[in-house]
């Protein structure tokens, strides 16, 4: 099966875990929807402050994974998260999308794209 991994900071509000409200979450949304739609394994990472619970929630016919960003004070903490999920979740049919240029995650992976809503 193809899979689709999605890497943003903002989709779901961590304590509430209800959408929070935004052109660059709505963006995110759709894109699942339709991933999902064109018959893709859809995960969406989302990365959180170490202090929130990691956890998995099924949101219609995809996934969201919290990830605590448990080196978030350190140089290149998004990198090292980026660099977990990738050898995590890379299978054969793989495409990431990193949802934001604030993260600052580089990949020479020729599965990896980057993308953004508007002007960030």
């Amino acid at each position: 099966m193809k899979k689709v991994v999605i890497l943003t900071r903002s989709l779901l509000n961590p304590l509430t875990k209800e959408f929070s409200v935004g052109g660059v979450q709505t963006y995110i949304q759709d894109l699942a929807h339709l991933c999902v739609k064109s018959k893709y394994d859809t995960v969406v990472y989302q990365l959180v402050d170490s202090d929130v619970a990691s956890c998995e929630l099924n949101i219609g016919n995809y996934r969201v994974h919290f990830f605590p960003d448990k080196k978030k004070n350190e140089e290149h903490s998004n990198q090292y998260a980026f660099d977990a999920i990738y050898t995590a979740e890379n299978v054969a049919k793989c495409l990431f999308i990193i949802a934001t240029d604030w993260l600052g995650i580089k990949s020479t992976h020729s599965n990896v794209i980057h993308i953004q809503h508007g002007i960030a």
